[in-house]
């Protein structure tokens, strides 16, 4: 009887441990998305390149499917994420930030910001994402902060994000590039700017 009620107990473990470990990394539950298993890593901008492939893990594929944020295959799109400036502090709405890039190896590119639930946040700003198409082929800028910028065309609202992170998503990328993203993708800088001072430690 101390057997069958030890091999219940064991069972009954394993199957909330197995369920909890599927909510967190499926993001479900937590209070941000699961690391993308950091296998490609370039300057903080992160990405799995098994998403888009079948090595993709069961884990990444109930998080994709309940998100919806990286379901194209690779040929179509790669995905790199961000959540920390330059010198690795998470971003925050609290702070104004300076992204700036050059020319990527794709046909074309976008950047999204969501919030800590991976939701775009909940303003009526219309700035949650920016691409290409606006900011034009050559070198390039984009302000993320809470308010509208007065003297910058391009800008991201982080306003209610909370802790955010950055989303790139490079549409119909080379060949190159996939086959070498550590050399081959060039990585926007996101610099700090200010923050406001009652959170000037934001993300520190």
């Amino acid at each position: 009887m101390k057997l069958i009620i030890t091999s219940i107990g064991l069972l009954i473990t394993a199957i909330l441990t197995g369920a909890l470990s599927a909510l967190l990394m499926s993001g479900v539950i937590g209070k941000h998305r699961p690391k993308l298993a950091t296998s490609i890593d370039v300057q903080n901008w992160q990405s799995n390149w098994a998403i888009g492939t079948q090595a993709t893990t069961p884990y990444m594929r109930a998080y994709i499917a309940r998100r919806g944020l990286l379901a194209l295959p690779k040929s179509e799109a790669v995905y790199f994420i961000r959540a920390a400036d330059d010198e690795g502090r998470a971003l925050n709405e609290a702070c104004t930030y300076m992204i700036s890039g050059d020319p990527q190896m794709a046909k074309w590119w976008s950047i999204t910001l969501y919030d800590a639930q991976d939701f775009l946040p909940l303003n009526q700003d219309n700035a949650y994402s920016i691409d290409q198409t606006s900011v034009g082929n050559g070198n390039w800028e984009i302000a993320v902060q809470a308010t509208h910028p007065e003297n910058h065309p391009h800008w991201l609202s982080s306003r209610a994000a909370g802790e955010f992170d950055l989303m790139m998503r490079l549409y119909k990328p080379k060949p190159a590039l996939l086959v070498d993203p550590h050399k081959k993708f060039k990585p926007p800088s996101v610099q700090r700017l200010h923050c406001l001072e009652k959170n000037k430690g934001a993300g520190s």
